[in-house]
């Protein structure tokens, strides 16, 4: 973040707290939505601790992750299945659905927080 707002605003007797919400606080927003997109598609996506953790009997209480795995053991011709992937593909898309409506509206920031922390400084 620019030194200088920080400077100008200790001109202009800003106490700290202010400093913190009129300046700080504006310019972090773009970074503050990417950590929550990146870790809202890392838990989306946690395979393995959906595993470790969950002692699902039934399908219904599976997370999304381990019904694409239970369907491509379920369909895989190995197990004794028809080889009927297209189940599969269509369960792997709505997983992916959430992800790219997110990211499609978290892009402006992403791109904001790029140019922003690219700047020479």
């Amino acid at each position: 973040m620019p030194r200088e707002l920080f400077e100008a605003a200790r001109i202009d007797e800003a106490s700290y707290w202010q400093l913190f919400r009129k300046i700080a606080m504006p310019l972090s927003i773009p970074s503050f939505i990417i950590v929550f997109l990146f870790e809202f598609q890392a838990a989306w996506n946690n395979f393995q601790g959906a595993l470790i953790y969950l002692d699902a009997e039934s399908v219904e209480d599976f997370t999304a992750p381990l019904v694409i795995a239970y369907a491509m053991t379920k369909y895989s011709p190995t197990a004794g299945g028809q080889g009927d992937h297209q189940y599969v593909m269509v369960a792997s898309l709505l997983v992916t659905l959430p992800m790219l409506l997110l990211f499609s509206f978290g892009q402006r920031y992403f791109i904001e927080g790029v140019a922003t922390q690219g700047r020479k400084g």
